[in-house]
């Protein structure tokens, strides 16, 4: 277990070494519940659930489409990786004097429990101005964010502040 562990490599390799012990105790989890069940498992479909795991790992974590099940090609793929980041650089810029920003959000949990939604106000020198919750009944999403929004302009309207489109 420890060579899993402190693997020679790069991070990369180490990242997919780190999850191997996981993804084996996973994938023997699932076969004895199986066969707890009175299914059956072959041997061979708990390696080649493994190995398909694993490769998912790597296609998710590094963006690369391995094809082949060769792990020495595979190790020798990910020394040679290349990391590609990219960087954007957001700027708040504050709205004019008198102005307002206002957010919105709702929390959808399904249909059998409790939703809510929140919306904030903030000035033009994006202090908070006003945050309000409140709970809704059973729906959607889309209804769920409408009734946010809805709330948000009756609140405004409510303490006279001029919203346009």
């Amino acid at each position: 277990m420890r060579r899993w562990w402190t693997p020679e490599g790069s991070f990369r390799i180490q990242v997919v070494y780190h999850s191997v012990p996981i993804i084996i105790l996973w994938c023997l989890w699932k076969r004895m519940d199986t066969i707890l069940h009175r299914g059956s498992f072959l041997e061979r479909k708990v390696i080649w659930d493994i190995n398909d795991i694993i490769l998912k790992v790597i296609r998710t974590r590094f963006k690369r489409d391995i094809r082949r099940n060769d792990w020495t090609d595979i190790t020798t793929e990910l020394q040679r990786h290349i990391n590609t980041c990219i960087i954007s650089v957001v700027r708040w810029i504050p709205y004019p004097i008198n102005g307002v920003k206002c957010n919105t959000n709702r929390a959808f949990r399904g249909y059998s429990r409790p939703n809510s939604a929140t919306f904030c106000i903030r000035d033009h020198a994006g202090r908070l101005v006003v945050a309000k919750c409140f709970k809704i009944q059973d729906t959607t999403n889309l209804v769920a964010e409408s009734k946010a929004i809805r709330e948000e302009l009756l609140f405004c309207k409510k303490i006279f502040i001029a919203y346009q489109y």
